[in-house]
């Protein structure tokens, strides 16, 4: 089923998964006319299409189409729990199984043309858990400031490892994680956000969410925390990093507090051929950072993709 939607230039349908998910799959346009290749955007958890309608358009001035989805449990894909303001998962296994879906319906779509992943925090994770499995149906990923680990500004990496375990194990994984609540009007304030230092950009999900409550996505949950941690630890064990096969780019961002610097690089010293790059004043998102921090962002893409002939 298709729709057009509410941000301008894009059209989504739904993607059908076995366990009868539905993921929302969306194609920007205008598509240029010869493009370069193909962009698949991969959102950070909360995030949702309209977001990145900005990304999409200067994607597309750059030569690409582009291609983006919500993740099952936000946006308005299926979400997981009878809350839907509960951020959860239920294992990262079945997120990179959802993209590799994902990937093999763009691909369906867009014939010879390469695919390139774009892929934000969660998105980043879930992007390196595919990759890590030596997949190479993408020609490069560029991951910008990739959730590989927790940032520990609140707790310990030990203790919140602990505390997830037992609340799983106790049977609350569905609840939300300690000092985790719903999304309020009003409660996400720019001041001290740790997020972005561009106060339009940092309003612009507040306003989605807003406008259609439906898009809205709270705290995480215990057991969000518990996969998140494991997942993490999976990723930067070296066997597993070997196995990537394509290109990939890491965009580090010097101010975040959101993700582990330190996961981020240890896991691209792990994976062949990788280029990590330091934004030393970005905070946790990049792409909705203020101009001269996002521009540089989009240049290196640029010139990344150029010197593998895309």
């Amino acid at each position: 089923m298709a729709d057009k939607g509410t941000a301008t230039g894009w059209e989504s349908r739904f993607l059908d998964r076995p366990d009868g998910a539905r993921l929302r799959l969306a194609r920007w346009g205008p598509t240029p006319d010869t493009p370069r290749a193909a962009v698949l955007i991969l959102h950070g958890r909360t995030e949702f299409n309209e977001k990145y309608q900005e990304t999409a358009e200067d994607l597309q001035r750059l030569g690409f189409a582009v291609w983006t989805f919500d993740w099952r449990g936000q946006g308005l894909s299926s979400r997981l729990l009878a809350d839907r303001q509960r951020g959860h998962v239920e294992t990262y296994d079945v997120m990179a199984d959802d993209l590799a879906a994902v990937i093999a319906a763009v691909k369906a779509e867009i014939g010879d043309l390469k695919l390139v992943l774009l892929a934000h925090s969660m998105g980043g994770h879930v992007a390196v858990r595919y990759l890590q499995t030596g997949a190479a149906e993408v020609a490069a990923a560029i991951l910008s400031a990739p959730m590989l680990g927790i940032g520990n500004e609140r707790f310990p990496n030990w203790l919140a490892r602990a505390m997830s375990r037992t609340a799983v194990a106790l049977g609350y994984a569905g609840g939300y994680a300690l000092s985790q609540r719903p999304w309020r009007p009003g409660r996400e304030r720019f001041e001290g956000n740790p997020l972005t230092s561009d106060r339009n950009r940092h309003a612009i999900q507040q306003r989605w969410f807003a406008d259609n409550p439906d898009l809205v996505l709270g705290g995480v949950t215990w057991g969000w925390l518990d996969q998140s941690i494991r997942s993490g630890a999976e990723l930067a064990v070296p066997e597993r990093a070997a196995r990537v096969a394509v290109p990939t780019l890491f965009a580090q961002a010097g101010r975040d507090v959101v993700v582990s610097q330190s996961a981020i690089e240890r896991v691209a010293a792990l994976t062949p051929g990788a280029v990590l790059k330091l934004y030393p004043e970005a905070r946790h998102e990049i792409l909705m950072e203020r101009d001269e921090i996002r521009d540089a962002l989009l240049a290196d893409l640029d010139a990344f993709l150029k010197n593998l002939g895309i």
